[in-house]
């Protein structure tokens, strides 16, 4: 694992309590109708694509927790990694200088992810147990019930009955008012 250098840290903006963990690229990848170029950060809270263009600027994050789809492709002189519906493609000699190429960029993002959701559980395990040792105050529930009358009247032409807030009949399509 290499470390995350001091420009993209401070391009993502670590969230209290989230350390960085690895970061790859660089990457393209399109977004809002425009190609981007720049670098997937992985934190122990999120992976965040910061663009590379002059400034390291953040563009995007996915918490860990919502990510339902990691994986990778190799075609022709390109790497393809998608995470959920994002798309994000390096050429094979910029992957060829990760440690492990993308199958470990692959296991370190679903090792993370993992991580995540067990803390994120042991958090709402923990949330009830103290919810239900703290006493309650009773919730009052409050219901009203509308009644509405609907009177039907007849049509002058046809005789059939319609709503009287109806603009025309119905039946016959004359109009009432």
């Amino acid at each position: 694992m290499k470390p995350v250098p001091e420009d993209i840290r401070h391009a993502t903006l670590a969230l209290p309590g989230e350390e960085h963990l690895e970061y790859w690229g660089p990457f393209a990848t399109d977004y809002a109708r425009q190609r981007l170029d720049g670098y997937l950060v992985l934190t122990s809270q999120r992976i965040s694509f910061v663009e590379a263009r002059g400034v390291l600027t953040p563009v995007f994050y996915t918490p860990l927790e919502i990510i339902y789809r990691v994986s990778g492709a190799k075609r022709r002189k390109f790497v393809t990694l998608f995470v959920n519906e994002l798309k994000f493609e390096a050429t094979e000699s910029t992957a060829a200088s990760w440690p492990g190429g993308i199958n470990e960029v692959l296991a370190a993002i679903s090792k993370a992810r993992e991580v995540r959701i067990a803390k994120v559980s042991m958090g709402a395990s923990r949330k009830v147990t103290d919810e239900t040792a703290i006493p309650q105050t009773p919730v009052t529930v409050r219901e009203r019930e509308i009644i509405r009358e609907v009177v039907r009247i007849p049509c002058r032409y046809c005789g059939a009955l319609f709503d009287q807030t109806a603009p025309k009949c119905p039946s016959c399509g004359a109009v009432i008012r």
